[in-house]
């Protein structure tokens, strides 16, 4: 594969053309996966592959990817659970000797106020149904953060922004066992793939972009990982055909898509319910301008809400994490920012307005673009790459090379690590991180690998102007769950 990204793969076969920002080499099995989604319906524009692009084996659209659509949108060209995320806080602490034991201390009064699965309703269901309608903003009130807070959050953390839907809307798209059962999965960072994440800041590399965000060499800052959990898991089946679904899933499902599209629903949208949920193909395209459409996009919405709330709330925690350790007035944290890297919005494209479905990719604002917002209008806004817990991550800044990428950019680069220690390149460093899990009271001594693989991926985003670099970031300290299931 030539050094010049994109690559532009296009066959006789394809509707559209793909650009791959990937030096990975295409197989005829990836050709195959590519040509059908070239020619999907409604799919008129390139599709977008981005560096750590890769194809997990239960999902029908392969990471790191965007595609456009028109006129209607799909729940299944991105991830089944919405909003699945990033934030990333800034904190008053620095790294020497003592803030590793400070740190080993509040991770462990983590684990207590953030708990892996909770036995009782976390919060009320009033609560609930606001932090659907309001995201952040019902958040921000919740938990007595700065009013500030939704500047420095994607979309403010509430869609659609202009209209509140009312609470007999939010019903008809929200089951009831849905919310009761999301009432104990709040306020969690979950298993699998999720973490919370100390690290360090290494090096600057943009001295100018890191004094106004606040950044200085050896600051601690905190990566955190989670979404809109239970919700969006369950939303995202209700109202879509997904293979990551297991036999038990389906008849589980099966039964709440019986009373929930059909026993409830107006007559006249019968064949149209029975087409979009219970005619099992993958792909299925709903129509915003329906009544139907509507109400699913509704779901879409109030998954995207949870999962800013959700965020938010750990934000607290943590805050009440570094209180219990440290005791009042003695630090500060800091959003700088959080994003979804799960997400179906409808936005702006060449004067005309289209569906762009982020598959574990984040949407990026370049200055341009943020003329008006109070923090991010000289920098753009922050883009958070995270490697893995051997590796550096790197936050850096959206450029207006994003344009060519429907302002889109990877959600992090482990995908790109792991093919570097697969082929043997990743070497050990000497140093060492420490991993934490919700179901040990021990850490484990993880050494750390080269960055060579990291490092490659950031500079093709930083030569396609997509981003700038700011800050190499070395993990100190993660805690992780083990892998979990919706049901």
């Amino acid at each position: 594969m030539t050094d010049q990204l994109p690559v532009i793969i296009r066959k006789t076969h394809f509707n559209v053309p793909i650009y791959s920002y990937s030096k990975n080499d295409y197989d005829e099995h990836n050709i195959k996966m590519f040509s059908h989604l070239a020619k999907l319906p409604y799919v008129e524009d390139p599709i977008i592959f981005l560096p750590d692009n890769h194809q997990k084996t239960l999902l029908e659209t392969p990471s790191s990817s965007v595609i456009v659509t028109h006129r209607r949108f799909s729940l299944s060209l991105t991830s089944p659970s919405q909003n699945c995320g990033m934030s990333f806080v800034l904190t008053s602490l620095f790294k020497s000797n003592k803030s590793f034991e400070l740190l080993e201390k509040i991770i462990f009064t983590i684990k207590s106020n953030i708990l892996l699965k909770y036995q009782a309703p976390v919060i009320s269901r009033d609560d609930t149904v606001m932090a659907l309608k309001g995201g952040a903003k019902w958040a921000i009130k919740k938990y007595n953060l700065p009013v500030e807070t939704h500047s420095h959050i994607e979309c403010n953390g509430n869609l659609p922004a202009d209209i509140e839907p009312s609470p007999l809307e939010i019903k008809n798209s929200v089951p009831d066992e849905i919310i009761e059962i999301s009432r104990q999965r709040f306020n969690i960072i979950g298993g699998g793939n999720h973490f919370f994440e100390f690290q360090f800041v290494g090096e600057i590399l943009d001295e100018r972009i890191a004094r106004i965000w606040g950044l200085k060499r050896d600051q601690i800052v905190i990566m955190f990982h989670t979404g809109s959990e239970a919700l969006g898991a369950y939303l995202g089946r209700l109202y879509a055909s997904r293979r990551k679904t297991s036999l038990r899933q389906h008849l589980y499902f099966f039964h709440r898509k019986i009373k929930h599209h059909l026993v409830r629903g107006p007559w006249y949208s019968l064949p149209q319910r029975l087409s979009y949920y219970f005619v099992p193909y993958f792909f299925r395209f709903i129509d915003p301008d329906t009544e139907e459409g509507r109400r699913a996009l509704l779901a879409v919405n109030c998954a995207a809400n949870f999962g800013f709330a959700n965020r938010l709330a750990i934000l607290s925690s943590i805050q009440d994490s570094f209180r219990d350790v440290m005791g009042y007035n003695q630090f500060k944290i800091d959003l700088l920012y959080d994003c979804s890297h799960n997400s179906i919005y409808r936005e702006k494209l060449n004067d005309d307005f289209a569906w762009v479905h982020r598959h574990n990719a984040c949407r990026v604002n370049p200055p341009s673009l943020l003329k008006t917002h109070p923090f991010f209008s000289e920098t753009g806004q922050p883009v958070i790459l995270p490697g893995t817990n051997q590796t550096s991550s790197f936050l850096c800044a959206g450029r207006e090379g994003a344009a060519a990428t429907y302002y889109t950019v990877d959600h992090g680069l482990g995908a790109v690590q792991k093919h570097h220690e697969k082929s043997g390149g990743a070497k050990k460093t000497g140093e060492y991180s420490n991993l934490y899990s919700y179901d040990k009271d021990t850490l484990v001594k993880t050494p750390m690998l080269d960055d060579t693989a990291i490092i490659q991926a950031v500079e093709s985003l930083a030569t396609a102007d997509i981003i700038r670099p700011v800050a190499r970031l070395k993990p100190i300290a993660t805690l992780k769950g083990p892998k979990s299931s919706i049901l």
